[in-house]
């Protein structure tokens, strides 16, 4: 993505925003939030599709904003003049630049393209801050299926790959425990790396360990549905196939989810 195109979404924005005027956009800005967390409770309780979970999101927008319009259709018809005009303008560039953020991620600006940059960088800002108050919408999730999975003799990334759409809060893992020393690790955010328009990344605070929460008894648990220990003990080492270590480990104490706890074989302590 250019800065030109960048700062042509931002004048459509304006523009878009300048005919729709301030208090309809206002109301469709509130109509869109109250039904991404409508929907996102309702995803909650019952699980939906992707399809189902944006249909049911639509529908939800659809309602809340035509409802209040024709209930108080002359107060949203009453002509506010200039500023009206100006406050549609200034929100119409608000959506446009969290749509031109969507759009970086997945056709990644250059370097030369710093207002691209910025408009990318503030999706995962806004990604945490939904997460920190509860309200993260479910997202597409996909990994391999199992652990041995990330890794073949040829590289990463070579198991089933397993698509799933939840919730997964990844910043919330932070302060979780690390499989190799048991200290605590740091999220220190989303970033791109390879296919992936937005990975987590954790680092553990003692021994310098770094994941996207695989190396962390409680993501484990999380990413994969069964312990670290359970793992080890097929004779499996453990290392992140995202943000790798070069490093291999077993669990090291009593795991924080479920009690279990690696024992290694007598072979492995013979040394043979």
């Amino acid at each position: 993505m250019s800065d030109f195109l960048f700062l042509l979404l931002i004048v459509v924005g304006f523009l878009f925003g300048w005919w729709r005027e301030g208090k309809i956009l206002v109301l469709e800005f509130l109509s869109a939030i109250i039904s991404l967390i409508l929907a996102t409770i309702i995803f909650t309780i019952h699980p939906l599709s992707i399809t189902g979970f944006i249909l049911l999101f639509l529908l939800l927008a659809l309602l809340l904003s035509e409802l209040p319009y024709y209930l108080f259709k002359s107060f949203f018809r009453k002509d506010d003049g200039i500023i009206g005009k100006l406050l549609g303008g200034f929100l119409g560039m608000v959506l446009f630049f969290f749509l031109s953020g969507a759009l970086a991620l997945l056709n990644p600006p250059s370097e030369k393209s710093p207002l691209a940059m910025l408009a990318e960088k503030a999706m995962p800002r806004l990604i945490i801050l939904s997460e920190k108050l509860h309200i993260d919408p479910p997202k597409l999730v996909y990994h391999p299926s199992t652990f041995e999975g990330e890794w073949s003799s040829e590289g990463l990334w070579e198991g089933r790959i397993e698509y799933r759409f939840e919730r997964f809060a990844f910043s919330q893992l932070d302060g979780s425990t690390c499989i190799a020393c048991r200290g605590k690790v740091k999220f220190l955010g989303y970033f791109r790396k390879g296919r992936a328009p937005l990975v987590p990344k954790f680092q553990c605070t003692v021994c310098g360990r770094t994941s996207d929460g695989c190396q962390t008894f409680e993501g484990f648990h999380k990413i994969y549905g069964i312990c670290p220990v359970e793992e080890a003990e097929k004779g499996v080492e453990l290392d992140c196939g995202t943000w790798t270590n070069g490093n291999w480990v077993v669990p090291k104490g009593k795991c924080p989810v479920c009690g279990r706890e690696y024992r290694p074989p007598l072979s492995r302590i013979l040394g043979h």
